[in-house]
């Protein structure tokens, strides 16, 4: 690979000569989401949100200086319209409150190229550690996962014309462990949601809990959903039946994966009817079939991440035997299924068949340290790869007919890279 290391973001490169934005997230403080002890540079901390701009051909610079965007903002999504930011600040303090994560809003200006982010508002995530959050199909309600209190909680945004930051909350849920006995005691030693995702149908949310070994259903009242007035935060709020229900309300609906698998994200497939979730704990992705009516998944098939004959590094055999499952993502023409295994530092291909199992096709090695995040471009060109410890994105090039990656020739240099995104720059 020929590599191409940008140092510092010096200068700037007009935006029509790129036509893709990326956007990373990382950690502000060290040590952050690193269970299993990977030697890391504790001096490369991220200083906020990065944003880089992205060719045809995947090479990258830097647009400008990091955002600011508190401490830790470990996640971020960006609406429809690509004018709002939402993102986490990864914590258990949040503006001296303590037990509490944050959630960020900001206003974003692809065409001012000085001050492309505003920050409109923040609020406290009700929950510790918020590793993940997501935009309903209305960008009207904003889910987030609160990893280290095993909550979720959602938030109404205000309209766009007032502002489209973040609303009030009106709805909280913590997941009942219950005394889980049969997960890893180290990882799995209380609940821990890690995402929430809302179905095609806007109709359900669905939550990976890694700590249970849980996919929870809830059900997502939008249009029938009534707030009386008076009412405060968590669950708390009264809901008259006569005039509606609660926004997200649990209706017993649950999958159960494999005992110490740890459910971490999930995606669905663009026809809505499957369903691929990776689990972080044993490296395999487990292949289901969606219940639209009840908002339940049944599991088909499951298959494995990583080489039969891995780890063969004695140095990260003691790690969890060298499984350390990250992201998945499916190709936007719905032919294929990629996902990140972070000991491994490597991409796992493989092919959606007729009926909705996967079949491997191959891993490419990421180039870097701890994929945790990666992502495809809007029309599945290029994957842009954010590795963690060794601190930087790199960008592959996709063969749209076979799925096979190849290395770009570049890279660029980002601390502590933990979520990147990328939009297609829409040119005025």
């Amino acid at each position: 690979m020929g590599k191409q290391l940008a140092e510092a973001p010096k200068t700037v490169i007009p935006w029509h000569k790129f036509p893709y934005a990326i956007f990373v997230g990382g950690y502000t403080q060290p040590n952050q989401a690193d269970p299993y002890g990977i030697p890391h540079h504790d001096k490369n901390v991220a200083a906020g949100i990065q944003i880089c701009q992205m060719s045809a051909v995947g090479e990258m610079t830097f647009m400008g200086q990091p955002i600011p965007a508190g401490v830790n903002p470990s996640y971020l999504t960006i609406n429809k319209a690509q004018n709002r930011v939402y993102a986490v600040n990864e914590t258990d303090e949040f503006e001296g409150q303590q037990g509490t994560g944050g959630i960020l809003s900001f206003k974003l200006d692809l065409d001012n190229q000085n001050d492309p982010m505003t920050l409109i508002n923040s609020a406290p995530s009700y929950g510790m550690h918020p590793c993940m959050l997501r935009l309903d199909h209305t960008e009207t309600v904003l889910g987030t996962a609160n990893y280290s209190s095993g909550s979720v909680v959602f938030n109404r945004l205000r309209t766009v014309e007032d502002d489209g930051g973040v609303g009030v909350q009106v709805g909280w849920k913590v997941h009942d462990f219950k005394g889980y006995r049969f997960g890893d005691p180290h990882r799995q030693e209380a609940a821990h949601a890690h995402s929430v995702v809302f179905d095609p149908d806007n109709s359900h949310a669905l939550v990976c809990d890694l700590g249970m070994d849980k996919i929870v259903t809830y059900a997502f009242n939008h249009d029938n959903h009534a707030i009386l007035p008076g009412c405060t935060t968590f669950d708390d709020r009264l809901f008259d039946p006569t005039i509606g229900c609660e926004l997200v309300e649990s209706k017993g609906v649950e999958f159960s994966a494999d005992p110490c698998s740890g459910p971490r994200h999930l995606e669905f497939h663009p026809n809505g009817d499957f369903v691929y979730s990776v689990n972080e704990l044993s490296a395999s992705i487990d292949c289901h079939l969606y219940d639209r009516v009840n908002g339940a998944l049944i599991r088909q098939s499951a298959v494995k991440m990583l080489p039969p004959d891995w780890p063969t590094d004695r140095n990260v055999a003691h790690m969890n035997h060298g499984r350390w499952a990250a992201d998945i993502k499916i190709h936007p023409n719905g032919k294929f299924v990629y996902a990140s295994n972070r000991l491994h530092n490597s991409i796992v291909c493989y092919e959606i068949m007729e009926d909705g199992g996967l079949d491997w096709l191959g891993h490419t090695e990421t180039l870097g340290e701890t994929p945790r995040s990666f992502t495809l471009s809007p029309d599945g060109k290029l994957m842009v790869v954010a590795h963690q410890h060794s601190h930087n994105l790199v960008s592959f090039l996709v063969n749209t007919d076979t799925g096979e990656l190849k290395s770009a020739g570049f890279q660029i240099e980002v601390p502590y890279a933990a979520c990147v995104q990328v939009v297609e720059h829409r040119v005025p």
